[in-house]
């Protein structure tokens, strides 16, 4: 099993994600953010406020802040901001727990996570304090998305796992 930059490992965990990688921004950014998310919430957004905001979210979650237009839009093109919604509130229906689950798997485990990850970091410790046969590698210099920023470390690692 390879997990990649694990999110919670309950529901309990959602609720920290955001404020993990707000915790990056500015309070130039956080102050947009802020006023943005009332517009949202008030249906008055317009498409070109829509994208600065997700600009800005997204780049909290990168380690590069440089990298953020080049590579937000490879992850753009796989991400469904619709398909998060509904999984989101399926795993809240069914009060999403996998904790137990982990803790009873007899199979190797790689945990591969940015060290510079603000959704991964507590779950990857977690995960490894659940099951010991969990091993653990950290990509340097990079955030959420570890194949994207560092492509040569992150696939090494896990090209390594699997052989």
């Amino acid at each position: 099993l390879v997990l990649i930059g694990p999110g919670p490992l309950d529901m309990a965990g959602y609720g920290f994600l955001k404020d993990n990688g707000v915790s990056r921004a500015s309070k130039q950014e956080k102050l947009f953010m802020q006023a943005a998310e009332d517009s949202i919430a008030h249906h008055t957004a317009s498409k070109g406020l829509l994208e600065a905001y997700s600009k800005t979210v997204f780049r909290c979650f990168f380690f590069d802040p440089l990298a953020v237009d080049s590579l937000r839009t490879i992850v753009k093109s796989t991400h469904n901001d619709t398909t998060l919604d509904l999984m989101l509130r399926d795993l809240a229906r069914i009060n999403y727990d996998v904790k137990d689950g982990i803790s009873r798997l007899n199979i190797p485990i790689l945990v591969v996570c940015g060290r510079e990850d603000p959704v991964g970091q507590f779950q990857t410790c977690e995960i490894k304090e659940l099951n010991k046969k969990a091993k653990i590698c950290w990509i340097e210099k990079s955030g959420h998305f570890p194949w994207l920023e560092q492509a040569d470390a992150f696939y090494s690692s896990v090209l390594s796992f699997l052989k």
